[in-house]
């Protein structure tokens, strides 16, 4: 595992490094709280950092999430590839265990704090710009009780629109059977997201947004807000 996912990711830098025209971008955030498709992590605002680095069809995001107190950790490693409106995606999720030992490359069976996903995203353009993604967890995903793999999956539909000059999104989840994120079928997760940016320069800008989120499947809620910095850098 350790090597698929080392060439895996040195291949796609090498296709995002062989282009002519590359852009990196730089962003930092903080959110109130952290949240994940129906779920909070930890119990104080977190900071999320991410840096992307794209050319042509490739991209190779590295993120992060730290919550204050320390009760939450985070890094992901993230290529994806985009053809038209489609982009697919393989996430690798490295979460730490708070007060026990934690090693990055470690993939062993008692000591592996790695999972994997694989993502499909479909952008909608036009009037109707709906977006759809689906994602399946392929590895570290595994039953506390029979300690099979229950490959975990979350599809998502949303829909972006203009709200007094700023950007929303509707948007509604659901686990389609027993998973990391419910017991059976379930709608866990539902949303109302308001975003807009101050520029702040040439290619940074200063984003933050408002969120009302819900889990109905275990009926609770949370309004969430973030503010963030942005930078682009090209290279023609």
């Amino acid at each position: 595992m350790k090597r698929l996912l080392t060439g895996f990711f040195m291949l796609t830098a090498i296709n995002v490094l062989a282009q002519k025209d590359i852009s990196l971008e730089f962003q930092a955030d903080i959110f109130s709280r952290h949240y994940w498709r129906g779920f909070v992590f930890g119990n104080t605002p977190a900071i999320e950092p991410q840096i992307t680095l794209s050319a042509g069809r490739f991209s190779l995001n590295l993120w992060a999430a730290q919550t204050i107190n320390e009760t939450y950790s985070e890094i992901d490693l993230i290529p994806s590839y985009y053809l038209g409106n489609f982009e697919i995606s393989f996430l690798d999720y490295y979460n730490p265990v708070q007060d026990e030992t934690n090693r990055f490359f470690d993939f062993s069976r008692t000591m592996n704090r790695h999972s994997g996903e694989l993502m499909l995203t479909y952008n909608g353009e036009g009037k109707f710009p709906l977006s759809l993604m689906a994602a399946t967890f392929l590895y570290g995903d595994r039953h506390l009780d029979t300690d099979k793999h229950m490959f975990s999956t979350y599809v998502q539909a949303g829909l972006p629109f203009s709200l007094a000059g700023s950007d929303a999104e509707l948007s509604v989840g659901l686990s389609p059977w027993e998973s990391f994120y419910s017991e059976q079928f379930a709608v866990v997760h539902a949303g109302l997201s308001v975003s807009d940016q101050i520029k702040a320069g040439e290619g940074v800008t200063l984003p933050y947004s408002l969120s009302l989120f819900a889990n109905p499947s275990t009926a609770e809620a949370w309004v969430i807000f973030s503010f963030g910095f942005n930078r682009i850098r090209n290279r023609n």
